[in-house]
Order: structure tokens, then sequence, then C-alpha cells
């Protein structure tokens, strides 16, 4: 299997998934894949910085950054 292939394989996946995390991260696989798919880590985190500033304000960041390290196990 390609990894194009399985990128899509993933996407259908997710895209079929009831639950709206799963949703909206097949919706930013799609938005990365449309951007650059060999997108950088650093271009993603200053992204979402972006997104937590310009949409979520200052009161969010720690609740944000606690249920990402909670979701990565860390």
């Amino acid at each position: 299997m390609t990894r194009a292939e399985l990128k899509q394989l993933i996407l259908e996946e997710l895209s079929n998934a009831q639950s709206p995390s799963k949703q909206l991260a097949g919706e930013i696989l799609q938005a990365i894949a449309g951007i650059d798919e060999s997108m950088s880590y650093e271009v993603l985190a200053a992204a979402v910085a972006k997104v937590l500033i310009d949409e979520y304000g200052e009161h969010n960041y720690q609740p944000f950054i606690s249920e990402l390290s909670k979701n990565l196990g860390v």
C-alpha cells in the first residue's frame, strides 16, 4: 500500500467516525494534504497557535495544552 493510499484510507475512516474530534482530525488531514503533505510540526504548531490566539483567547491556552498532553499520553 502506498503512502497516498494509506492516507486516503485514514481520511475515509476518520470521515466515517461519529465523534467531532475524529471528524475534525480528518478535515485537518485533508487541509494539510492540500497545502503541503510534508508539513513540519513547527508549521502545524504555529498554525494552531494562531487559531488559539485569534479565535479562542488566552484563557484557553493552558486547558488546550493540558488536553493535548492528555491525548498524547504525556
